[in-house]
């Protein structure tokens, strides 16, 4: 298995990752695998977004956004 090895990690995110780790139970690398397995995904996902076809709603989506909040504002939870 490759070997990655990361230099200048400030001292307050190593401290964070190494409480991180204790509190879930595993190592460091595996927080840092996660973290880095899900950064690749978002950045895979963001691609294939651009990728798309734009979508013709008719209407300015500020306008839908503006309508819903209004509607949201107007209906007490």
């Amino acid at each position: 298995m490759p070997y990655l090895q990361v230099r200048n990690v400030p001292e307050a995110m190593h401290s964070r990752l190494r409480s991180r780790a204790r509190l879930d139970g595993c190592s460091m690398s595996a927080i840092v695998l996660a973290a880095l397995d899900r950064e690749l995904d978002l950045r895979d996902w963001k691609a294939r977004l651009g990728e798309r076809e734009k979508t013709d709603l008719g209407v300015d989506a500020s306008e839908l956004l503006a309508e819903e909040r209004q509607i949201q504002d107007l209906d007490p939870v």
